[in-house]
Protein backbone atom coordinates (compact mmCIF):
# COMPACT_ATOMS: atom_id res chain seq x y z
CA UNK A 1 0.00 0.00 0.00
CA UNK A 2 1.38 3.37 -0.91
CA UNK A 3 2.15 6.05 1.59
CA UNK A 4 -0.64 8.18 0.11
CA UNK A 5 -3.21 5.45 0.73
CA UNK A 6 -1.94 4.90 4.25
CA UNK A 7 -2.24 8.60 5.05
CA UNK A 8 -5.73 8.72 3.57
CA UNK A 9 -6.74 5.67 5.57
CA UNK A 10 -5.26 7.18 8.75
CA UNK A 11 -7.26 10.41 8.21
CA UNK A 12 -10.45 8.42 7.66
CA UNK A 13 -9.85 6.34 10.78
CA UNK A 14 -9.22 9.54 12.78
CA UNK A 15 -12.47 11.02 11.47
CA UNK A 16 -14.34 7.83 12.34
CA UNK A 17 -12.90 7.86 15.86
CA UNK A 18 -13.82 11.52 16.31
CA UNK A 19 -17.37 10.73 15.22
CA UNK A 20 -17.56 7.88 17.73
CA UNK A 21 -16.51 10.24 20.51
CA UNK A 22 -19.08 12.81 19.43
CA UNK A 23 -21.75 10.12 19.27
CA UNK A 24 -20.90 9.04 22.83
CA UNK A 25 -21.15 12.65 24.05
CA UNK A 26 -24.52 13.08 22.32
CA UNK A 27 -25.77 9.81 23.80
CA UNK A 28 -24.64 11.00 27.24
CA UNK A 29 -26.50 14.28 26.81
CA UNK A 30 -29.59 12.41 25.65
CA UNK A 31 -29.46 10.15 28.71
CA UNK A 32 -29.06 13.16 31.00
CA UNK A 33 -32.00 14.90 29.33
CA UNK A 34 -34.14 11.78 29.66
CA UNK A 35 -33.21 11.49 33.35
CA UNK A 36 -34.11 15.16 33.89
CA UNK A 37 -37.41 14.67 32.08
CA UNK A 38 -38.25 11.65 34.23
CA UNK A 39 -37.43 13.66 37.36
CA UNK A 40 -39.67 16.55 36.29
CA UNK A 41 -42.48 14.15 35.39
CA UNK A 42 -42.19 12.52 38.83
CA UNK A 43 -42.27 15.93 40.52
CA UNK A 44 -45.45 16.69 38.58
CA UNK A 45 -47.02 13.41 39.71
CA UNK A 46 -45.95 14.12 43.31
CA UNK A 47 -47.87 17.40 43.07
CA UNK A 48 -50.93 15.71 41.66
CA UNK A 49 -50.41 16.80 38.06
CA UNK A 50 -50.48 14.48 35.09
CA UNK A 51 -47.33 15.26 33.05
CA UNK A 52 -49.26 14.44 29.87
CA UNK A 53 -51.80 17.15 30.70
CA UNK A 54 -49.49 19.99 31.75
CA UNK A 55 -50.65 22.26 28.92
CA UNK A 56 -54.23 21.93 30.13
CA UNK A 57 -53.18 22.58 33.72
CA UNK A 58 -51.27 25.71 32.66
CA UNK A 59 -54.27 26.98 30.69
CA UNK A 60 -56.51 26.40 33.70
CA UNK A 61 -54.16 28.32 36.01
CA UNK A 62 -53.86 31.16 33.49
CA UNK A 63 -57.66 31.37 33.21
CA UNK A 64 -58.01 31.54 37.00
CA UNK A 65 -55.30 34.20 37.16
CA UNK A 66 -57.00 36.28 34.47
CA UNK A 67 -60.34 35.98 36.28
CA UNK A 68 -58.75 37.01 39.57
CA UNK A 69 -57.20 40.08 37.92
CA UNK A 70 -60.54 41.05 36.40
CA UNK A 71 -62.26 40.69 39.78
CA UNK A 72 -59.57 42.76 41.45
CA UNK A 73 -59.86 45.47 38.81
CA UNK A 74 -63.65 45.48 39.17
CA UNK A 75 -63.36 45.76 42.95
CA UNK A 76 -60.88 48.63 42.70
CA UNK A 77 -63.09 50.44 40.19
CA UNK A 78 -66.11 50.08 42.51
CA UNK A 79 -64.07 51.35 45.46
CA UNK A 80 -62.88 54.35 43.45
CA UNK A 81 -66.44 55.14 42.40
CA UNK A 82 -67.69 54.80 45.97
CA UNK A 83 -65.02 57.16 47.28
CA UNK A 84 -65.26 59.65 44.43
CA UNK A 85 -68.04 61.80 45.98
CA UNK A 86 -65.99 62.20 49.15
CA UNK A 87 -62.81 63.06 47.35
CA UNK A 88 -64.18 65.85 45.14
CA UNK A 89 -62.78 69.18 46.02
CA UNK A 90 -65.17 72.12 45.96
CA UNK A 91 -63.82 74.97 43.96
Amino acid sequence: MSSNHQQHLARLVARRDALRQKQQRVEGRLEAAQDAQAKVEQECRDRGLDPEKLEQAIEKVEARYTQALEELEHGITEAEQSLAPYLREDT
